[in-house]
């Protein structure tokens, strides 16, 4: 929502450059400033019907829906937007799309582009190095274009032992600056954020903003679990000794990095089930909570770890870094945990997308039995880490498939709208569209 204020300064930035903006809304009240605005009508009750099971893309997009998934809410409007954003790109007629792979709307469009032929890039954080983004193909986490960058051995050493010593951590976990008093933005979770969303969501966008009563009886479940997590949960002294350790930190949900880019196991609980079906008994499965818990935080992960007896809960109070020294074997979906695992040289069992695919210290799984003999290897001691030559090529690959710059909002992080950083984005932009030959 305020990230369209991002987008709408950088879209003025590339008019100037020659460029044709136009702009496709879902949610009226985050609307730019803009002449080439096409906002798509509300959906009538009479629009509403059972979405077209011959789209097979549906089911998909149906998966990664929190408003489905989190509040009650259904895919009837589904078919009545498919057939408005097929119209609105057909009257546009892009040459690139732009945008983010988060929402029902978003996936809509990418299905349209997808069947089109037409570019659809979604700028957004690389994690590491911090402070740089990358454009990341429809709806997966393949980078597109990138810096050319070149670092002496050196160089490369200081950010292994950066990134893997927590002496840098990615933009989003970084504490923000105190924000102006006359912003014109308000404060996360402020007063006058919440009413802009309350109000958006009485103007009629029912369909990616949730009731606020369903919202607050949704927040107010998940503050109840995590008082039973607290319960249950122990400290690192608390362990059973001579266990073997996998750690599998929670991912936050709802989040694209999951929810679309890791789909298939975006059911924590039952992953979390499945993987200690497997586990030798002298392993045990550690579950760290995310920082910022919300909805993957649910009634059935409760019951996995309190019915298995080689499932452990972590205290929050935890700090990561403790529990990441003595583990094992880390496992994760998409976390950002699967650089720091394979530049500290802890072996990595990977379920979905990463920079780190293809890499050494890696077990890309597809099947459990992989996992088996991948916890096999660890004990015999002949599991393959990944070198030091390896990792300076695993920081040239992330370096050279992002650019500097940070993608935000000025309500998370008022310094994206800075001069110099919105320079950085102009010319990332620039280059990609070079590299589509849109550009000279």
């Amino acid at each position: 929502m305020y990230r369209t204020y991002f987008w709408e300064v950088i879209s003025k930035k590339m008019k100037s450059n020659g460029f044709e903006i136009a702009w496709i809304v879902q949610n009226h009240y985050f609307s730019p400033d803009a002449k080439e605005v096409i906002k798509i009508p509300y959906p009538k009750y009479t629009h509403l019907e059972s979405s077209d099971s011959k789209n097979k893309s549906f089911s998909f997009i149906k998966s990664t829906d929190r408003i489905i998934n989190y509040f009650d809410g259904s895919d009837s409007h589904y078919t009545y937007y498919h057939q408005e954003f097929a119209k609105a790109l057909d009257d546009i007629k892009p040459d690139l799309v732009i945008g983010e792979s988060t929402l029902f709307h978003e996936l809509i469009i990418i299905d349209i582009c997808k069947r089109s032929n037409i570019p659809y890039l979604h700028p957004s954080s690389s994690s590491y190095p911090p402070k740089r983004f990358s454009f990341f193909q429809n709806d997966s986490k393949i980078p597109f274009g990138g810096e050319e960058k070149e670092f002496d051995s050196q160089e490369y050493d200081t950010y292994i032992d950066a990134i893997s010593n927590r002496k840098i951590v990615p933009e989003y976990m970084q504490k923000q600056p105190e924000r102006a008093k006359d912003t014109a933005f308000p404060k996360h979770k402020s007063f006058q954020d919440k009413a802009n969303r309350i109000i958006a969501y009485i103007k009629g966008e029912r369909f990616n903003t949730p009731s606020p009563l369903k919202k607050l009886r949704e927040d107010k479940k998940v503050q109840h679990l995590l008082e039973q997590w607290n319960n249950i949960s122990i400290n690192l002294s608390n362990l059973p000794k001579n266990k073997k350790i996998i750690l599998y930190p929670l991912q936050m949900q709802p989040e694209a990095n999951l929810d679309v880019w890791g789909n298939k196991y975006r059911d924590q609980a039952a992953l979390l089930q499945d993987i200690s079906k497997i586990i030798p008994e002298n392993w045990i499965l550690v579950v760290k909570t995310n920082p910022k818990s919300k909805y993957e935080m649910t009634t059935a992960l409760l019951q996995v770890i309190e019915s298995k007896e080689n499932v452990y809960a972590l205290s929050a109070s935890i700090p990561m870094k403790d529990i990441f020294l003595v583990s094992n074997l880390i496992i994760t979906v998409t976390g950002t945990i699967a650089i720091e695992a394979v530049l500290s040289n802890k072996p990595l069992a990977l379920f979905g997308q990463s920079v780190v695919s293809n890499t050494n210290g890696v077990e890309q799984i597809l099947k459990y039995g992989q996992l088996q003999l991948m916890i096999e290897k660890i004990e015999k001691n002949y599991f393959q880490l990944i070198s030091l030559e390896d990792k300076r090529k695993l920081i040239h690959k992330m370096f050279t498939t992002s650019y500097s710059g940070v993608i935000s909002d000025p309500v998370s992080n008022p310094k994206c709208l800075n001069e110099d950083n919105l320079a950085l984005v102009e010319n990332a932009f620039l280059d990609i569209l070079k590299k589509l030959s849109l550009y000279k």
